[in-house]
Formats: structure tokens, C-alpha cells, sequence
């Protein structure tokens, strides 16, 4: 079975199972993925056709979930994607679109990310999930991206995209080395009413970096889910692009896609 994912102009072979597996397991909304987050996904296409980000180094796709953004991505990039998620059942599924697809340079991770090695519980599924460290009926052991790379597990970051469903600031305390080292270009996701968005601003502005809000309608998830865009300061041609980014997304075409209509793309005050 194939689909076009149109915003990301590529076609992505999946499962011809994909047909008749239950909805809870999620692998079946695959080809409905391009119309989700379609502000993000043109605007990441639009960084690597004008070489505003390096295709020849890596990216972390952190809660890579079904692979929606993994498989896209690796066709973009001549470096690896490292795909990390806790599931085992998702971590199969991308293995498997990297075979249908004939795609070598996904790295899988099956792993739980925190900020230090602890033991943390979800309640009943691991395909779509947050922890907690209070109990549930499954239990994981963490790990950090730091210890990642320092097994050099993780090399050569240019991009870090973490959706971990509240997680995200105890992931960037624990890849302290990686930012310093690395210094990639990070989105996160947050939640405006129950995250910490201003602390973890706050954190990212400590290593140098400056953070927009996407302005994206985030079709399937909170009215108050957002992802931020933080540029590290390495990254002169991205930082001086911004007006140039703005002024390509103030096409009428792309203002159904925006949360905040005729607002710019990346919002810098908010």
C-alpha cells in the first residue's frame, strides 16, 4: 500500500495491514499523518530545500511514535535518523516501513528518555503513551540522551524533535552534553496551560538559544498544544532567515494551517 504525503512530497509504502488493524493501535491513521502538524512538517521541508540545516548530519526524532516523521525525514537527509520510542510495537512498525521503503539510514532506539536512570510507569500501552513516577501496570527503567552519546549511540546531532508528552524538560537535563556539544536546532512540544513552556525557554536561553512558537493548528490534539522552534546561535543563516521564513509562510495558501490567522509562522513574542 502506498501514500502520498503531499506537504513533504513523498510517497511512503506501508503495510497492507494497515487496513484492518483496530484503531487503538494508531499504525491505521498513518496516511492520514501529512494532514497533521502541517505548519512543522513544510516548514522543516522548507529548512532542508534552502540548506538552512545540514542534510549530511543526524537527527533525533524523540517519541517517533509511527514513523510519520521519520521515514520523510531520512529521504531529506543524507545522515541517520535516530528514532527513539518505548514501544516495542512501534519501534517494529518503523523497522517495517524502513523495509518497505528500502530505507537505510533510520537507527530505531527502543528506550524510555528522562533525565537521569530511574524507573518510571505507564498505565496499560506503551503506542501512545506519558509516564509517570508515581506507578502503573507497566515499568521501564530510563535513560538520557547524554548516555546515548556518550556510548556514542548518538553522534553528529543537527536536529532534536521531542514529542514525549510532557517529558521534555527532563529530556534536555538530561543531554547537557549533547546541547553544548552539538548544539542542534530543537522542537518541543508543550501543553501552554500545564507545561513549564516559560522554564524550559528559560533553560534553552542558557545554552544560547533563541525560541519561536510554530504557529500551526495542531489538527487531533489540546486546543492549547503548540511546538516551540529554539535556534541555537551557531546557526547565523537560520537566525538571520527568520523574516524570510515569515514572509514565504504569509501566502494566503498556508493561513487555513495556522492557529493564529495572519499571524507570522514563527512568533517570537507570545
Amino acid at each position: 500500500m502506498r501514500v502520498y504525503f503531499k506537504n513533504e512530497e513523498c510517497f511512503v509504502n506501508i503495510p497492507e495491514s494497515n487496513l484492518t488493524r483496530h484503531e487503538k493501535y494508531t499504525f491505521n491513521w498513518y496516511p492520514k499523518r501529512d494532514n497533521h502538524e502541517v505548519i512543522f512538517r513544510l516548514l522543516i521541508k522548507y529548512l532542508y530545500k534552502n540548506f538552512l540545516i545540514n542534510e549530511s548530519k543526524n537527527i533525533i526524532d524523540l517519541g517517533a511514535w509511527i514513523g510519520d516523521n521519520v521515514i520523510p525525514w531520512s529521504y531529506r537527509i543524507t545522515g541517520k535518523v535516530f528514532a527513539i520510542d518505548p514501544s516495542p510495537e512501534n519501534i517494529n512498525y518503523i523497522s517495517e516501513l524502513c523495509k518497505l521503503n528500502d530505507v537505510k539510514n533510520v537507527v530505531p532506539i527502543q528506550e524510555v528518555i528522562s533525565n537521569v536512570i530511574e524507573d518510571v510507569y505507564a498505565p496499560e500501552t506503551l503506542i501512545h503513551t506519558s509516564f509517570n513516577l508515581r506507578g502503573g501496570n507497566i515499568k521501564l527503567t530510563t535513560t538520557t540522551l547524554d548516555n546515548l552519546y556518550d556510548k556514542n549511540i548518538l553522534t553528529d546531532i543537527e536536529f532534536l524533535h521531542l514529542d514525549v508528552e510532557g517529558f521534555e524538560q527532563k529530556v534536555l537535563d538530561g543531554s547537557v552534553k549533547l546541547l553544548e556539544e552539538c548544539q542542534p536546532l530543537i522542537v518541543w512540544e508543550n501543553h501552554l496551560n500545564s507545561d513549564d513552556y516559560r522554564g524550559t525557554i528559560k533553560f534553552l536561553n542558557s545554552f544560547g538559544y533563541k525560541t519561536y512558537l510554530i504557529n500551526d493548528d495542531m489538527i487531533g490534539c489540546r486546543s492549547d498544544c503548540t511546538n516551540f522552534f529554539s535556534i541555537p546561535n551557531r546557526m547565523n543563516n537560520l537566525l538571520n532567515s527568520i523574516e524570510s521564513i515569515n514572509n514565504y509562510f504569509q501566502h494566503q495558501k498556508f493561513e487555513n494551517n495556522k492557529k493564529y490567522k495572519n499571524k507570522y509562522v514563527l512568533i517570537g513574542d507570545f
